[in-house]
C-alpha cells in the first residue's frame, strides 16, 4: 500500500512487489490485501483528513504535511478477527474494485485524477460506506 507525501492523504494498493516507490511516496507492506484495504479505506478517508487536521502546520495554502501526522492519530492495527476492521477492509476492498473499473486506461494526469477521485468517493456508495465504517473505528 502506498500514499502521498503531499497534498490531501491518498493511498493506492500496489500488488507488484518489484515496483519502486519514489521519495515523494511512503509505503506500508501489508501482510493480506484485507489489511492493505483497511488501510487503504483509513487513509483516504475525510473522517481522517479531518482528524488529522489540529496536528498539522499552516502554510500559504492551509493546512500542510497530513502524512508527517497520521500515525498520531488512534488508528488500531489492522485485526482479522474483528467486525468493524474487517467492515472498514471490505469497504476499502469494493470502493478499490470500483475505482478499478471507474479509472482503467485513464490516461489523465495524476492530479486531475486524484482530483476526480476525490469527488467520486464523495458521491458514490462506496465511498460513503468507507466513511461510515473509518467514522466507527476513528470516529
Amino acid at each position: 500500500m502506498v500514499y502521498t507525501s503531499s497534498g490531501r492523504p491518498t493511498a493506492a494498493l500496489v500488488e507488484n512487489h518489484k515496483a519502486v516507490i519514489d521519495h515523494t511516496r511512503y509505503w506500508v507492506a501489508c501482510d493480506t490485501q484485507a489489511e492493505a484495504h483497511y488501510l487503504l479505506a483509513v487513509i483516504n478517508s475525510d473522517v481522517l483528513r479531518d482528524k488529522v487536521k489540529p496536528f498539522m502546520p499552516k502554510g500559504q495554502f492551509g493546512a500542510r504535511h497530513a502524512h508527517k501526522h497520521l500515525w498520531k492519530l488512534p488508528i488500531p492495527t489492522y485485526d482479522p478477527t474483528d467486525p468493524t476492521h474487517a467492515a472498514v477492509s471490505q469497504a476499502g476492498r469494493n470502493a478499490t474494485q470500483a475505482t478499478q473499473q471507474t479509472y482503467a486506461g485513464t490516461t489523465a494526469a495524476t492530479g486531475t485524477v486524484r482530483s476526480q477521485l476525490r469527488s467520486w468517493l464523495e458521491e458514490s456508495l462506496e465511498g460513503r460506506a468507507v466513511e461510515e465504517t473509518v467514522a466507527h473505528l476513528i470516529g
